[in-house]
This record gives structure tokens, sequence and C-alpha cells, in this order.
């Protein structure tokens, strides 16, 4: 079981990372985002408004469901150690488009529930 939420949660901290390097997050924190080749690197329904609504609504839902399934199905250290454990190996991987992070993350997230359900 812990290894499942351990794979859970590497899932999650690519969501999170996605978020990250999405062109919203890094437009609030530069604001010589535009006028840089960063903005070409992420596909461009990520700047969208759909996107910018999009990817940390699924950042903040991936954080709140390792918390809360860390702290159902195994005990409630393993909820709060889970999101330290998810971040570390996010952080390993490091991609200049969002979408990769985003879309691993995805088909990670979707394979761990599939296999905690089981």
């Amino acid at each position: 079981m812990l290894f499942k939420f351990g794979f859970f949660c590497v899932g999650c901290g690519l969501i999170q990372q996605a978020y990250w390097t999405s062109p919203a997050a890094i437009d609030r924190r530069d604001s010589d985002f535009h006028w840089s080749g960063r903005a070409m690197k992420s596909p461009l329904w990520m700047s969208s408004v759909f996107g910018t609504l999009l990817i940390p609504i699924l950042a903040v839902v991936s954080l709140l469901a390792e918390v809360v399934i860390g702290t159902i199905f195994l005990r409630w250290w393993y909820g709060l150690l889970g999101i330290f454990f998810g971040q570390l190996i996010a952080k390993l991987v490091r991609a200049s488009n969002p979408m990769v992070p985003l879309t691993a993350g995805m088909v990670i997230v979707v394979v761990a529930s599939i296999l905690l359900a089981w």
C-alpha cells in the first residue's frame, strides 16, 4: 500500500510541477516573460483562460488528494510526508515544456488510483 501511495504522490507532484512551469505561474513571477523565449515552450492552450484556470485547479486538487488519501488509507503522517516525497521526485524531472510533467502526472495518477482502489 505504501508503494502505491508513493506512486500516486509522484504523479501528483508532477502535476504540481506542471503548474510551476506553466505560463500563468511564470507570468506572475516574471514581468519580462512575454518578451523572452520561454513563452513559446508551452502549448498555446496553457496561456488561454481555460489553461490558466485548469492547471492551478488540478494542482490544488492533487495536493488535497495526496493529503486525504494518505490520511484515509494510511496513517495521518503519511498524508503529510507524501507531499514532500512527490515534490522531491518531481523536482528531479526538469522540463521546459510544462506539458511533459502534466501528461506524465495525469497518467501516473490514473494508474496509481486504479492500483489503490484494487
